[in-house]
């Protein structure tokens, strides 16, 4: 018994949860980053209301740009690890584990003001 329970601690101890990243940028060069479990979760951001300059996924996952504000429709892929300018077209963006429904989005903030 011990020894199983010892067992499993070594094993959950080298689990480790890492996250998925997007970064918005905005013509100010001021940035917004969103986070989500990698392989757990996937959300959709809304950024109608936020002037997207730029946008660059960092180990993004599978990352969808929208032009509508709930991540539904046809959609732009970028690169999990990629950067895109112009971007101001992007009203949602979905990221995170693929083969996942998206969460969100909650609400549309202005994520600069």
């Amino acid at each position: 018994m011990y020894k199983s329970l010892v067992l499993l601690l070594a094993v959950c101890s080298n689990v480790v949860l890492g996250y998925h990243y997007v970064t918005i940028e905005n013509n100010a060069a001021k940035y917004y980053s969103t986070a989500a479990l990698q392989d757990l979760e996937r959300k959709c951001i809304c950024v109608k209301n936020t002037q997207t300059a730029a946008i660059r996924g960092v180990n993004g996952g599978t990352i969808r740009l929208f032009k509508s504000n709930d991540c539904t429709g046809t959609y732009q892929t970028l690169g999990s690890n990629s950067y895109l300018k112009n971007t101001y077209w992007v009203n949602s963006y979905s990221f995170g584990a693929s083969g996942m429904a998206s969460s969100g989005p909650n609400g549309c903030p202005n994520y600069f003001a």
